[in-house]
């Protein structure tokens, strides 16, 4: 073969000698490779099913993203602010995504991402953040964004916030410290490794300074922000906000509009505008999306809508169902006593009765992630009684007599009444006692109560992020109400546990402390494990691109509707 080619080369080497002919030999080999690439040369699959998929989807939505348009939004609550540092409810929370953006993002698939920050560091050994603001952003109003503004924003949710949210989450944070234009310092009390997923929150979003500083309470105070949106007074509201009438201006709002903010530092929101109602506390989530809302927000969980109408938007964030047991009180000092409220409860039965069977399984030692990590016992009745007769307690002669603390909403007191005639299987003689949220949030802190059906918000990027709450004023806490003279190992172990993960800055440690906390808790049953769930959104089939971060944190700015034929 190598002679062959060598005749070859001898046969034509008076044309190889010549440079000119030598250039157009590679010229035209150079053409002839493209060609045989444009012809022969194909995507790898995926990219080509990925494309394909996109043509598909295209072809039934029936046309592409188009600006215009208003959303409508059923909100379940009142809005009594529009100050984000203030807001508390859920309700709330939606009209601030759209309002304004915080220094940070979260996602379920990503984690804690840069918001208006271009980048963050964590230095000295966990002690202190460094924050790099993005340029060229400006709020509603036209004020520069730079890092005196985040300073002050950030001072002012220290100084406004509610002590149990947003005063809360930024208590680790000692000093603020602009370095130059777009760069400041953050000093820690202590190491918080939750502060940027904090600084995600809706109720952290940024406010310009120069509103900022009238720190008006109420409704009177609509903040100029960041956000994709700016509040749509109309003519009677501007008229309101005038200085003769400003005490006129409403305590609740029932209603609100929003208008598209032009130069909103993503690119104009592809909405002209947004209309927030507060939906009938009766009313069908099927039945508003048929009455022409396009988001339904807080549907129970298990409800779902027919295809016609519109599709379930999971919410990402999940909700802890436990029962509370009063460590305080001496008849559930007896772990005896505890375990046997465990094991009567019929958590599949109360599931499919009170949530149509849409909960997850619950984990103890880890959570569902975690390989390691076992689900939850199968009730037993029988091994209930056997506990609580060793304990001295009987159906006949001496019977445990508690009550059971709900605050009013509609599931949870159906779950309160659930696990009450479960537990009366038992032997255990259960009053459920309704009362305000107020009034539950006061008598939980105060340890007014014998056991309780609550629920916790984890915080979901990290595996003990829930039992930050226990530390938490507007939670129970189980170090401060167990007697000094009891469960002292377990009590100062549990003590020593969330201590060292609100100072871990190492993931690796925060699981371990994590799994020792669960299968602590497990074993003395130091709560009831129920189950978990997660409240869904609705959405109508005419929006297109919606999508749902951690707290009801809708993406308004990239989200369509299609338009009527």
């Amino acid at each position: 073969m190598l002679s062959d080619l060598w005749r070859w080369l001898d046969e034509r080497r008076h044309l190889l000698a010549d440079r000119r002919v030598i250039l157009g030999l590679v010229a035209v080999a150079f053409v002839v490779m493209l060609v045989g690439r444009a012809l022969f040369v194909q995507e790898p699959p995926d990219e080509v099913d990925e494309v394909a998929e996109e043509s598909e989807t295209a072809a039934d939505v029936g046309e592409r993203p188009t600006r215009g348009g208003s959303l409508r939004v059923a909100m379940p609550g009142q809005i009594t602010t529009l100050d984000p540092h203030r807001m508390t409810t859920s309700s709330e929370r939606m009209v601030a995504c759209a309002l304004t953006d915080p220094l940070f993002t979260f996602d379920m698939s990503r984690g804690v991402r840069p918001g208006v920050i271009s980048e963050w560091d964590v230095i000295d050994e966990g002690m202190a953040y460094e924050l790099h603001v993005s340029p060229d952003i400006e709020f509603t109003d036209g004020t520069p964004l730079d890092a005196e503004a985040v300073e002050f924003n950030l001072k002012r949710m220290q100084e406004l916030g509610p002590a149990v949210m947003v005063g809360a989450w930024l208590a680790s944070i000692r000093e603020v410290e602009v370095i130059d234009e777009l760069q400041l310092r953050i000093d820690l009390w202590y190491p918080d490794p939750h502060l940027p997923f904090n600084l995600s929150r809706p109720e952290t979003g940024l406010v310009s300074p120069e509103a900022g500083e009238e720190k008006e309470e109420g409704l009177a105070f609509a903040p100029a922000g960041l956000g994709p949106f700016t509040v749509d007074w109309g003519p009677e509201g501007e008229e309101l906000l005038t200085e003769e009438t400003e005490t006129d201006m409403p305590e609740v709002l029932t209603e609100l509009n929003l208008t598209a903010y032009s130069d909103y530092w993503r690119g104009r929101a592809r909405l002209d505008s947004l209309s927030f109602v507060q939906q009938d506390a009766d009313a069908e989530p099927e039945q508003l999306l048929a009455d022409g809302f396009d988001v339904v927000a807080q549907a129970p969980p298990g409800y779902s809508v027919s295809d016609e109408l519109g599709t379930d938007l999971v919410r990402p964030n999940l909700d802890h169902h436990i029962l509370s047991v009063n460590l305080d009180r001496d008849e559930l000092q007896d772990r005896d006593v505890r375990a046997a409220l465990h094991h009567a409860i019929d958590r599949d039965r109360i599931i499919e009765r009170v949530f149509s069977g849409d909960a997850d399984a619950l984990y103890i030692g880890g959570y569902a992630g975690d390989p390691r990590a076992r689900a939850e016992d199968e009730p037993d009745p029988q091994r209930a009684e056997q506990l609580l007769a060793g304990s001295g307690y009987g159906e006949d002669d001496d019977p445990l007599q508690l009550t059971l603390l709900t605050d009013e909403n509609e599931d949870r007191v159906a779950v309160s009444r659930q696990i009450a005639d479960q537990l009366k299987n038992v032997g255990i003689e259960v009053e459920v006692e309704e009362v305000p949220e107020d009034e539950y949030h006061d008598r939980m802190r105060a340890g007014e109560y014998d056991i309780s059906y609550w629920v916790l918000a984890p915080q979901l990027p990290d595996p003990l992020g829930y039992t930050a709450n226990l530390r938490s004023d507007s939670h129970w806490n189980v170090s401060q109400i167990w007697r000094p003279d009891e469960f002292t190992s377990v009590r100062d172990r549990v003590d020593d546990l969330l201590k060292e993960v609100s100072r871990a800055t190492d993931e690796r440690d925060r699981t371990e402390a994590f799994q020792e906390f669960a299968q602590l808790a497990a074993q003395e049953q130091l709560y009831v494990s129920l189950w978990m769930t997660g409240t869904r959104a609705l959405v109508g089939n005419d929006v297109r691109d919606i999508a749902v971060c951690y707290g009801f944190s809708f993406c308004y700015w990239r989200t369509w509707l299609a338009s009527e034929e």
